[in-house]
């Protein structure tokens, strides 16, 4: 048999600001003897969005572009062993290639307080790839009164990640007057990237059992398991300066996220007017589930101590626009400020559930359905180990506060 092809494409066109690019999508579908169907799919998304990142304020001087490229190839293949006995293997790629090109890359970020920004976003330039490898396989087996599913779910993820903040050379002006007269207050400069290229594999494994109690009865019972790799241990301290300063060590695997699943339909066969002979049907169900620790924490907590060598200057004189070079090492500090994730970092998990009644009424269906969840171990950035002042530095404060407004006289 000859395979069937599908195919898609099209051209971009300009609506605004926004070009959007070149797409294609083509799907073959092959039958393999009688037992086996192969499937592949292509898809491609090239879209460009013009001067829509940085610094827009000033029109488009300063913007930059969102170029987005988007690759996606899959391909599947089914096996029929007998009647009761099936198997579905699929392999999937999808790559995705985020640039994000500035107007003008080139001129420092001037920023006065309380007013604008000239000159591109300090946390640009920035770029990212990544590719996500996918092996699923699922078997199904037909037995009795059960429906069993067996499966594996194999991910390989990888990240390039370019982040360059501060690297064009940052001003700070304290007001207008700083800035017509040259005067500023900070400089600061990277002269390193906190790029990296972060790969993590993520293993999941399920079974699951679709039991026919009877013929008004059916049970859904199913377990997962998932387990993954901690890439770059999220960046958490190794050196002995910043864990003797306390600041947490690499985040560790994760390796108790199971999650059961149970569900039931029952549809009661009755000759009473309540329930109906088959008209009635009682859906209920809970389960737990699991989310990943997404990327973005490798990028908000790449910036530590000792990834990365700041130049920074204090009260610079007719410099800007031009910046000022030299050289810096990273230095420990003990009241710096760290971005980590805590070493027992666990994976964002819910509980969820339902439990839904559904009525035929002659030619109408009425349901009532009531359904929840509750989450734990959601990421939340947040101040760890806030400043607590003394009782000695208390005191010291009202001193100031009542020398200088006089003592405080609660309302009556």
């Amino acid at each position: 048999m000859q395979p069937r092809r599908i195919a898609v494409q099209g051209m971009g066109q300009r609506l605004g600001d926004v070009v959007v690019g070149v797409w294609r999508a083509q799907r073959i579908d092959q039958r393999i003897g009688a037992n086996d169907n192969l499937t592949a799919r292509y898809s491609y998304n090239g879209r460009i969005d013009q001067d829509q990142v940085s610094n827009c304020v000033f029109g488009s001087i300063f913007c930059g572009s969102q170029d987005l490229k988007d690759t996606n190839l899959s391909l599947s293949e089914s096996h029929t062993f007998n009647a009761s006995l099936l198997n579905e293997a699929r392999f999937s790629l999808v790559r995705r290639d985020l640039k994000f090109p500035e107007n003008d890359p080139n001129s420092p970020t001037a920023t006065i307080s309380g007013l604008f920004t000239i000159g591109g976003a300090n946390n640009f330039p920035q770029s990212r790839v990544s590719d996500s490898y996918q092996f699923t396989n699922t078997l199904t087996w037909m037995r009795g009164r059960h429906t069993f599913k067996f499966g594996a779910d194999i991910r390989y993820n990888k990240l390039d990640n370019f982040a360059a903040f501060d690297s064009k050379g940052t001003f700070g002006f304290n007001n207008l007057q700083d800035y017509i007269n040259n005067s500023a207050s900070t400089f600061t400069l990277a002269l390193q990237t906190s790029s990296f290229t972060a790969k993590q594999w993520q293993t999941f494994f399920f079974a699951q059992d679709d039991f026919r109690v009877s013929s008004d009865l059916t049970l859904n019972l199913g377990l997962r398991y998932e387990l993954s790799t901690v890439p770059l241990g999220f960046f958490g301290a190794t050196d002995p300066q910043s864990l003797g300063a306390l600041v947490p060590g690499p985040v560790q695997k994760d390796t108790n996220n199971i999650a059961p699943r149970v569900g039931f339909a029952w549809s009661p066969r009755s000759d009473g007017g309540l329930l109906g002979n088959g008209q009635t049907v009682v859906r209920g169900g809970y389960g737990i589930g699991y989310d990943v620790l997404f990327y973005n924490l490798l990028t908000v907590n790449a910036s530590n101590f000792p990834r990365i060598a700041t130049l920074n200057v204090q009260n610079v004189q007719n410099v800007y626009p031009n910046i000022l070079s030299g050289s810096a090492t990273p230095q420990f500090n003990p009241l710096n400020i760290w971005t980590n994730s805590a070493e027992d970092t666990q994976n964002p998990m819910a509980h969820f559930w339902s439990l839904s009644v559904q009525r035929e009424i002659s030619d109408f269906v009425v349901e009532l359905a009531y359904s929840g969840s509750r989450s734990f171990h959601g990421i939340n950035q947040q101040q760890a180990n806030p400043a607590v002042l003394t009782p000695a530095q208390i005191a010291k404060a009202n001193q100031v506060l009542q020398e200088n407004w006089g003592p405080m006289v609660a309302d009556a």
